[in-house]
């Protein structure tokens, strides 16, 4: 109802207008941030783009047009024509769209090098943390969020990697169920971590009968092997990375000599469709959720 409202207000052309300006601006964020962020982080494993110019050219445009399509689907949730001044308004359509940008941003940076850089994460948590005042959320939505997000993901793989000695599902992917649950609340946070894990088993499947598998992207197999190296020659923090990391276990024998050049579905672009969805229709996922599980 809030995106039919949308298209439907005596406002349509302005805040059509208002929801174009910040998707374009998100795109043009999600581009800078995917872009930037892996020459730094984690400066431990040295991660390097390994596209090509084109490609490369290719990716940025793409990841503009995503960035800027999923804030203008969080941005269209937000607008009412008919009650909400557009002062008021640009305040959390910017927000979101800030949000929404660094989501696509994650999931680009996750595909191409394995990594969700706390900076979008942890970062984008607090940013929705500190701004859900002026969202309609509310700090208390998002404080339970956070939490919710916490419960269910971190707290489980902290507990795990202490008992196991290494991660068994990412920190990362617990990170962003933070930033889902500081930005949509608990229920979306709720929703988002099944919705992510129910995609992730779907495209297995479908990977499975198609007989296709994902491989580790060539900056990772570059940066495992970097660590490699460095370990042989006594680099402590190197070896460490690798005792605790299932993925370099996987992929190196104990000779050294490469084992594995598959991997699992980067988790980083479902968490994100799953965050767009439940920021654009909040209110029919949870009726839809309450017909299901037959809540009143």
């Amino acid at each position: 109802m809030h995106v039919l409202a949308f298209a439907t207000g005596p406002r349509f052309a302005t805040l059509a207008g208002m929801a174009l300006a910040t998707g374009l601006f998100a795109g043009s964020i999600a581009c800078m941030l995917a872009n930037a962020l892996p020459r730094d982080i984690p400066a431990q494993l040295r991660l390097r783009s390994r596209l090509p110019g084109r490609a490369r050219r290719t990716r940025n445009v793409g990841l503009f047009a995503l960035g800027a399509v999923a804030a203008w689907a969080c941005t269209a949730s937000q607008l009412d024509a008919n009650t909400v001044s557009q002062a008021r308004t640009w305040v959390p359509i910017t927000l979101n769209a800030l949000l929404a940008a660094a989501a696509v941003s994650a999931s680009c940076i996750d595909a191409e090098h394995m990594v969700l850089p706390n900076e979008i994460t942890l970062g984008g948590a607090a940013l929705a943390l500190a701004t859900s005042p002026w969202r309609p959320l509310g700090l208390l939505h998002s404080g339970e969020g956070l939490v919710t997000a916490i419960a269910i993901t971190l707290l489980p793989a902290i507990v795990y990697a202490k008992i196991k000695g290494q991660s068994g599902t990412g920190l990362g992917d617990a990170k962003f169920t933070m930033l889902a649950g500081a930005w949509l609340g608990p229920f979306g946070a709720l929703f988002v971590t099944l919705a992510a894990y129910v995609q992730a088993a779907i495209v297995s499947v479908l990977m499975r009968l198609l007989k296709r598998q994902f491989r580790i992207p060539a900056s990772v197999i570059a940066s495992l092997e970097d660590l490699r190296e460095r370990a042989l020659h006594g680099d402590a923090d190197a070896q460490a990375i690798l005792e605790a990391d299932p993925l370099a276990a996987a992929w190196l024998t104990r000779e050294g000599s490469t084992q594995n050049t598959t991997t699992a579905v980067p988790m980083g672009p479902l968490f994100t469709t799953a965050c767009v969805a439940y920021a654009a229709a909040p209110d029919a996922i949870q009726k839809a959720a309450a017909s299901l599980f037959g809540s009143s």
